[in-house]
């Protein structure tokens, strides 16, 4: 059964000043937490809501869809937004994913800072989710599907159906004469979680009718590994990291596989990138890490760069092609953009490393290295060439290239973010 105080306790425990939205598609499972969380604050739960519906116009009833869900608010006393979405050419990415994202950004988009979003996820979707990951041997963090809290930049989404089954919800609204909409889509069983939700999920309950909550109890179990896991690999994390958000190797090494794999992809969430698929990870592990000291291997997937320098593992997104040989003539009055993924110049970088920028007449002229150029530095006896200073340094060889060098007349001046170099008489 559908009970509107087990709902009630759920929200008691969050904070009710902050702004609260719902999605709604007009469903029955958005349809019965819109009307169940207008009937508690008909009862006094101090609520400030509001319901989304997102138009993905991908089905040739969208529009009728937009104008049900008005009604339907319209006679709750709801505000309703609807928010648009028209999807490109997918190109093989997954439509449902691709429909999610793209969702959730515009939701994000349209709620102040610190609101709740509530979806109406409930526990058959939950299980639905476990099998799903299973399927596509997911460890800990796939098997524990959805939380029921998280956050999605400057918003909280929060599913408060986790508790509540299908069964429960249509109940409830053929108790309380709802009308929802159905969409086509649900029974395509081209989609996989359709498939399993028509074919096997019946299957299953014949034999064990509570599977759905023991699925979804497993979920919380491996969620409590995942914590633990996740807790360890930052441990880890901190051991191993040095500069540039680089693992030191031979740190690595000291750990199992187990936690090995958990610390570098825990690495890699860090930085923005994502995860290795299994194999690539395999290659990290095998190749890279017990690699000769002064091999280069590189391991690449979809948006990501694993290389080795000396001792050190570092991540990064694809590096861009530069042209080496060209001169950028820079008078200083404003910043320059650098050519590829460089970023831009100031001229407070160059005062802050120590550049007296007043003793620069004209322009300058920002280049890179392309072999042979010398430094002479303020410390340090007789000239450098830069090839043995980024040496000495340690910088990576992939990074040398794309250093800018800062020329004036035809003497290098700096090297950006590491060394001022001495102006020689002409």
């Amino acid at each position: 059964m559908f009970k509107l105080d087990k709902l009630k306790q759920i929200f008691q425990s969050l904070d009710l000043t902050r702004p609260i939205a719902i999605g709604y598609s007009g469903g029955v499972d958005s349809h019965v937490l819109l009307h169940a969380l207008k009937a508690l604050m008909l009862e006094g739960l101090p609520l400030t809501l509001q319901a989304i519906h997102v138009n993905h116009h991908l089905n040739l009833a969208a529009d009728w869809w937009v104008a049900h869900c008005q009604t339907v608010c319209d006679a709750l006393d709801i505000t309703l937004t609807v928010l648009d979405i028209h999807l490109k050419d997918t190109q093989g990415e997954s439509l449902e994913a691709l429909a999610r994202t793209a969702r959730y950004e515009v939701i994000a988009a349209a709620l102040p800072e610190h609101s709740y979003f509530l979806t109406a996820h409930h526990q058959d979707d939950q299980a639905e989710t476990v099998l799903l990951q299973l399927l596509r041997g997911a460890g800990p963090k796939g098997l524990s599907a959805m939380p029921f809290e998280k956050t999605f930049k400057h918003i909280r989404i929060i599913r408060p159906l986790l508790g509540f089954t299908r069964e429960m919800i249509v109940d409830y609204a053929h108790q309380h004469h709802l009308t929802w909409i159905e969409d086509s889509s649900n029974v395509n069983t081209n989609f996989q979680r359709n498939y399993l939700r028509q074919e096997i999920m019946p299957l299953l309950k014949k034999t064990w009718p509570s599977c759905t909550q023991t699925l979804a109890r497993s979920a919380e179990h491996c969620a409590e590994i995942e914590w633990l896991g996740e807790v360890l690999a930052e441990q880890d994390y901190k051991g191993c990291v040095v500069d540039y958000n680089g693992l030191a190797i031979s740190l690595l090494q000291s750990l199992s596989v187990p936690r090995l794999k958990r610390v570098i992809r825990y690495w890699l969430v860090q930085q923005g990138l994502s995860v290795p698929p299994t194999i690539k990870l395999r290659h990290i592990i095998t190749d890279m890490l017990p690699a000769k000291v002064d091999a280069q291997p590189l391991v690449t997937w979809s948006g990501v760069e694993v290389r080795r320098y000396r001792d050190v593992l570092y991540a990064m997104k694809p590096l861009s092609v530069i042209d080496v040989r060209q001169r950028l003539r820079w008078d200083l009055s404003q910043e320059l953009i650098l050519p590829g993924d460089l970023g831009v110049l100031t001229v407070q970088q160059l005062i802050d490393q120590g550049v007296d920028v007043d003793n620069i007449r004209g322009a300058v002229e920002v280049r890179f290295r392309q072999g042979g150029e010398t430094c002479c530095l303020a410390n340090r006896i007789g000239t450098h060439t830069l090839k043995n200073l980024f040496q000495e340094w340690a910088v990576p060889t992939w990074r040398r290239d794309r250093v800018p060098l800062i020329y004036y007349q035809n003497q290098l001046v700096c090297v950006v973010g590491f060394c001022v170099c001495i102006l020689l008489p002409l």
